[in-house]
This record gives structure tokens, C-alpha cells and sequence, in this order.
């Protein structure tokens, strides 16, 4: 007999498909649905005693730039929990697509070949994410976003929704950038990205400049 899977919402990323995956494949799934606190907080005590050494599924949204979604991932699995990683139904990942702990590829995402995803890294749909990328750990890469062919994202990237990253630059349009997003680049609006970007910088529509961060 299988072990029972464990499953917890935090805010998830677009709940409903969330909600519709868990129902498909886990109909007999013990659920924990974490509500904030006064301050903002997920109160994880309760079951990170009772779900040491379990599976679990973690469906949490990013929150302001990808920190709710780490702070949880983070406590769970210091608790012991066993975090699995989801592949949603009609995401097309190659097959040697290598997957980390607790990450999610949300539907109709494509994931090409030679493709590496860290931990805790979140996949929106409809993403493409072409041959030869790799992507670390601790990461939100939003829905319809590009990442286009040998793009290298490191860890606590966010980048949101409609993104295009990569690409041909300057004269050699025949040839792929392969850039790299360095750790911790938080990128709030849908941008074209041609340029590698350097650690800690953050670009926003908003504030009309880049801007430097510290995570």
C-alpha cells in the first residue's frame, strides 16, 4: 500500500490549477491549507512535527519576489519533510529533464533538452524554456516567459510574467547570447532581456531605471 501524500497550500501560484492537480492524481490527499497570521507569517509548526520524513507537495505562491514561497520550502524542509517536485499535466519536459526537490512545471510549460532545474524553483505556464538553459534553486519564472537557448539563471531569480530572455544580439543574429542572470535579479515586469544581468539588480517599470537590491 502507497503512502498517503501530503499537501500543502500556502497562497499557491494559481490555485485552481493547483487545486484541479491534487484532486486528479491525490483524491485521497490530507491537505493542509496554512492561512497568514496577523503579521503576514504561515504558522508551519504543527505540521512540520506531525509530516517529518512524509511526502509532501508544496503549492505556495512566490509572494513579493519569490520570499514566501523560500521562507515555507525553507522550514519545511529543515522539519525532514519529503518535498516532491510536480509536473503538471500537459507541461512537455524532455525526458532527461532534471527536476529538484519541490519544484513545480505548471501546464502547457515546454522544457527542452539538456534542461536543468534547481530546487524549490517554480515553473509558470506556458513557459518555454529552450535547449541547454539551466535554472537554480529558490527561483519564479512566470507564466509565457522565454528563456531561450544556453540562458543560465542562478539562484533566487525572480523574473516575471512575459519575459523573453536570450536570444541573437548585435550582428551575429544567427548565433544564441547564452546569458546569464546572475543570483538574486528580480525583474517585475514582462522585459526583453538581451544582456546578461549582474547579481542583486532589479528592474521595474515602476521606478523607470535598474536598480540595485541585496537578498
Amino acid at each position: 500500500m502507497s503512502e498517503l501524500m501530503n499537501v500543502v497550500f500556502a497562497d499557491p501560484y494559481l490555485d485552481s490549477l493547483a487545486s484541479a492537480y491534487v484532486q486528479r492524481h491525490f483524491p485521497q490527499a490530507r491537505i493542509w491549507s496554512l492561512e497568514r497570521d496577523a503579521l503576514g507569517s504561515f504558522d508551519t509548526a504543527e505540521l512540520e512535527a506531525e509530516l517529518s520524513g512524509k511526502p509532501c507537495l508544496l503549492f505556495a505562491g512566490p509572494g513579493f519576489a519569490g520570499r514566501l514561497r523560500i521562507d515555507i520550502f525553507s522550514r519545511l524542509l529543515r522539519a525532514g519533510l519529503k518535498l516532491l517536485p510536480v509536473i503538471f499535466d500537459a507541461a512537455m519536459c524532455a525526458p532527461e529533464t532534471v527536476v529538484g526537490v519541490g519544484s513545480l512545471i505548471y501546464p502547457n510549460s515546454i522544457v527542452d533538452s539538456g534542461v536543468t532545474i534547481g530546487y524549490n524553483t517554480l515553473i509558470g505556464p506556458n513557459a518555454i524554456i529552450e535547449a541547454g538553459c539551466s535554472i537554480g534553486n529558490h527561483c519564479f519564472i512566470g507564466a509565457n516567459t522565454i528563456l531561450r537557448t544556453g540562458t543560465r539563471v542562478d539562484n533566487f531569480v525572480y523574473l516575471a510574467e512575459g519575459c523573453d530572455v536570450g536570444g541573437p544580439s548585435g550582428f551575429k543574429a544567427d548565433e544564441p547570447a547564452r546569458l546569464k542572470i546572475e543570483r538574486g535579479v528580480i525583474v517585475m515586469d514582462a522585459t526583453r532581456i538581451r544582456e546578461s544581468l549582474s547579481s542583486s539588480v532589479m528592474i521595474d517599470a515602476a521606478v523607470g531605471d535598474v536598480i540595485r537590491v541585496f537578498r
